[in-house]
């Protein structure tokens, strides 16, 4: 009995051996086009490949020529393997007939011809089945082989090259099934290679940029180009490279800066560590140089404003105390020490322009100015309620400037006096005046001047009336003095009204103004006006 590759009983029993070979007749299978992996010597170095694009293809259609011939050649070999497994049972079924074993010849019949169709189409399944994994790995191999596979997992490549040329001499058998599986370990193994590309390019990257920090030249540099075998272009790895170039001046820049620093010479190091990221901007070392370099200068900056401060309060300059002390906070906002600094020359400066301040209303009160000085007094307690002398101050500047405002008033109207009520206000005002010592320059004149005012204010003037003896002429506030061609009386420096009344004609009235002076011009009260 004769089996196929699968392991299948061919069906013939020893009857067919009897069948000479050209009773055989053969069912046309058509033959599937497949590639078989070849088995590549990875150890040797790749063989250069010319650049004229006719040799490319050339050798291009030599190689699928043969593949090709190779794989009908398998094909018709498994054809025939597989037809001279399933005459024997057609060439017995014949033989039966001969014998006259009708019923038995009937059964064995039945079962050849529903056999022969399904055992085919298994066959051929698992031919195709194993040539679309083929295919698969057949593209897997060209994206590693694109990244230069060979350069960073040799191995593992070749151990999946391997156990994809097991599954081609197993399909070379007619074996698919077992080189399916050869073929879909190949493709797994292969699938877990381009896996590890992205991963292999962020760890190389990763390595380069720590050997950059550690400042080490050789080992940065092997990272980053490893990256560019597997990628020419890849942007982060030919930056890299440009880095590792400038290296050793960034490094050098970069010393010279941390001995300044540790020397405590901040500003120095802050220059070099600003140049060293000219060249390279990423240098962690110089970064964290760079804000240590600023953290320190700042810190002697702060302290120096601080020790400003203080040295100007000792020169009570309290302005430039002030100043200094917001530097220190514009440094290091929120710092208590420049708070408390700036808190207490603020309070300094305001003492001290309390004290010229208090000069100053001392001046105007010995000048008699009493308004400026209460207005100063006025700002003082407007910074510090609490001073006494400020309290004391604004109330006698202010007594002062009220009293100085009503005789001045006095003086400057003297002819209100002809009310009584002002007559004796201005009396009074006289006598609070007088009281005052020691009264001043300015007081002494208002008080000559209101004694003269008041005495004026009492002493009659005589005044020539003149009318038509026809009007009746009427004084205000004083009397009747009847028709009068001329008459003369005498009235207290004041205002007065004088009113004329005639039967048939217009009232007349004249507003007549008494001065303290002597020589009062007549005034005309008549009416002329005919009604």
């Amino acid at each position: 009995m004769t089996t196929d590759n699968n392991g299948e009983d061919s069906g013939a029993d020893n009857k067919s051996s009897n069948i000479s070979d050209t009773e055989h007749s053969f069912d046309a299978i058509e033959a599937a086009e497949i590639t078989l992996t070849q088995p590549q010597n990875l150890s040797a170095k790749p063989t250069a490949i010319p650049n004229d694009p006719t040799h490319r293809a050339t050798q291009k259609q030599i190689w699928l020529y043969g593949m090709a011939t190779a794989s009908l050649l398998l094909v018709a070999l498994g054809v025939i393997i597989f037809n001279q497994s399933e005459k024997p049972a057609e060439h017995q079924i014949n033989q039966a007939s001969e014998n006259k074993s009708a019923a038995s010849n009937s059964a064995q019949n039945d079962i050849a011809a529903n056999d022969a169709p399904f055992h085919q189409q298994q066959v051929a399944d698992a031919r195709r089945a194993a040539q679309d994994v083929l295919a698969r790995i057949i593209e897997l191999k060209k994206i590693l082989e694109s990244v230069r596979v060979s350069e960073w997992a040799r191995q593992d490549f070749e151990a999946a090259l391997a156990a994809s040329a097991q599954g081609d001499v197993l399909y070379q058998k007619h074996q698919f099934g077992p080189a399916q599986q050869k073929y879909q370990l190949s493709e797994q193994l292969l699938i877990a290679i381009e896996a590890r590309v992205e991963p292999f390019i962020k760890e190389s990257l990763s390595e380069g940029l720590a050997a950059i920090s550690a400042g080490n030249t050789a080992q940065a540099k092997a990272a980053f180009e490893r990256v560019l075998i597997i990628d020419d272009d890849h942007p982060a790895a030919q930056t890299g490279l440009k880095r590792v170039a400038r290296l050793p001046e960034v490094l050098s820049l970069t010393e010279q800066a941390n001995i300044d620093l540790d020397n405590a010479r901040p500003a120095e190091a802050l220059a070099l560590y600003e140049q060293a990221l000219l060249l390279d901007a990423n240098f962690k070392p110089a970064i964290l140089g760079a804000d240590k370099a600023k953290t320190q200068l700042a810190q002697d900056n702060f302290q120096a404003a601080i020790d400003q401060g203080y040295a100007n309060m000792q020169q009570s300059n309290f302005a430039g105390a002030i100043q200094s002390f917001r530097q220190a906070l514009a440094i290091k906002p929120g710092s208590q020490a420049a708070s408390d600094g700036l808190a207490l020359a603020k309070n300094e400066k305001a003492q001290q322009l309390i004290q010229v301040q208090l000069a100053n209303t001392q001046n105007y009160e010995q000048q008699e100015q009493w308004h400026q000085a209460l207005t100063t007094y006025e700002q003082i307690l407007a910074r510090d309620n609490s001073i006494i002398e400020a309290r004391v101050g604004k109330i006698r500047s202010q007594t002062r400037a009220t009293l100085d405002d009503d005789l001045q008033k006095i003086i400057t109207e003297p002819l209100r006096l002809v009310s009584t009520n002002i007559y004796e206000h201005a009396q009074t005002l006289l006598v609070d005046a007088q009281n005052i010592s020691p009264g001043g320059h300015r007081l002494t004149q208002q008080i000559n001047q209101i004694k003269q005012i008041l005495i004026d204010a009492s002493t009659p003037v005589a005044v020539t009336l003149q009318s038509d003896n026809a009007t009746t002429v009427s004084l205000l506030r004083v009397g009747t003095l009847g028709q009068f061609s001329s008459k003369v009386v005498t009235l207290k420096p004041g205002k007065y009204i004088i009113e004329g009344v005639r039967p048939g004609y217009r009232d007349v009235r004249v507003n007549l103004m008494v001065n303290p002076e002597r020589g009062q011009p007549p005034v005309l009260v008549a009416c002329r006006e005919a009604i």
